[in-house]
């Protein structure tokens, strides 16, 4: 003997196996869609001021003195340097969503700027290079959107003069803003150039050592941005809003599966009748059992699909409106949303299956169908 099958069950109660999807749907689709804008804003933020960390390290004066002659020979004669780089550092604001903060401006002396924008992987996309003598400046293409400005526009003092692409947030600015800067530092050594401001690149696999080495130096005589003390600063600015958004997102999913778990308990309390029946044709609980767990299972996994599918398509429009066309970085497929939005379904089954095992124990057919 077998029960009913599943397939004619819900043939037969297509409203109720409709609105049991729609339920769950509902849930993952607003679960996913709070992990995706969390990811959203850690990865525009990440990108935007740690990611450049990754290929080089910047070291700069302090207000009253210069980079010693020390640092700079220290860091010329390490084994982990392969390149240093005069330069000068400007900043341009960058707004995202809980966030304002800046990205940097590289000025780079011409002879090493090929060299910079290979290292960064940098490519014009549209317009030139800025020129030396002039006060123009090269703009990466996510902050130009996010400033809402493009070539021929000013910002500040400098004209935008070329897109940049990058997956780094970074512009390129004219080292020379005048061409009497232009003949004045022709009479200077890049050796006194540096001690202004630089940027290290490390050999290969060597970035960690230079890190360390690095971070030996007093921060009373010079500033300098790492890899290590930028991820602490960007852990430790959005650990408070993921803390929160994460809480929401367990909040939710706790609301959901109390509510459908009573809901799926009580359709199956008001079928005592038809398990009665079962039972007494010759049915055991051990069958009937068998059946809820098929129901209960089809049921979730319809609706988890259904609601990634969705979830999906609803973060690529909310994030694409949010983050990407604001100049940031919108997540929408998320692996990590699509592992925890299971949690839903999971609980639901489980809270479900339970009290419907514990009522099936205590069947009494004749009883059931007496009292019906």
């Amino acid at each position: 003997m077998k029960p009913l099958s599943v397939s004619k069950y819900i043939k037969n109660n297509k409203k109720s196996y409709i609105t049991s999807i729609i339920a769950i749907a509902l849930s993952i689709i607003l679960g996913y869609g709070v992990e995706c804008f969390i990811e959203s804003i850690a990865e525009s933020s990440y990108s935007s001021q740690v990611k450049p960390l990754e290929k080089a390290f910047t070291v700069t004066k302090t207000n009253d003195k210069e980079i010693s002659l020390e640092y700079v020979d220290k860091l010329k004669k390490s084994d982990f340097v392969e390149k240093l780089i005069t330069t000068k550092i400007s900043y341009i604001k960058y707004s995202t969503q809980g966030s304002v903060s800046n990205v940097r401006i590289f000025s780079i002396l011409p002879e090493d700027r090929d060299y910079f924008m290979k290292k960064y992987d940098i490519t014009l996309e549209k317009g030139c290079l800025p020129e030396e003598g002039q006060k123009e400046i090269a703009i990466d293409e996510r902050v130009a959107t996010n400033n809402n400005v493009s070539i021929g526009d000013s910002l500040g003092d400098s004209k935008i003069v070329g897109v940049l692409s990058s997956e780094y947030f970074l512009s390129l600015s004219s080292y020379s803003s005048t061409f009497d800067e232009v003949s004045r530092y022709k009479d200077i050594s890049k050796d006194d150039l540096i001690k202004n401001e630089m940027v290290i690149f490390p050999k290969d696999d060597k970035r960690d050592d230079l890190d360390e080495l690095i971070k030996g130096f007093s921060k009373k005589d010079i500033n300098y941005s790492i890899l290590s003390e930028g991820m602490e600063k960007y852990q430790s600015g959005t650990a408070s809003s993921k803390q929160i958004l994460d809480a929401l997102f367990v909040l939710i999913v706790i609301v959901m599966v109390v509510t459908l778990s009573s809901s799926k308990y009580a359709q199956f309390i008001n079928r005592k009748i038809e398990f009665g029946i079962l039972n007494a044709l010759g049915y055991s609980r051990g069958m009937l059992m068998k059946r809820a767990l098929k129901e209960v299972l089809i049921f979730n996994l319809s609706g988890f699909l259904v609601g990634i599918i969705l979830g999906v398509a609803t973060s690529f429009i909310v994030t694409k409106a949010a983050f990407t066309d604001v100049g940031a970085i919108g997540v929408f497929i998320s692996i990590k949303g699509i592992v925890i939005s299971l949690l839903t379904p999971a609980f639901t089954a489980l809270f479900t299956l339970i009290p419907i095992y514990r009522v099936l124990g205590r069947l009494d057919a004749i009883t059931i169908i007496e009292e019906g």
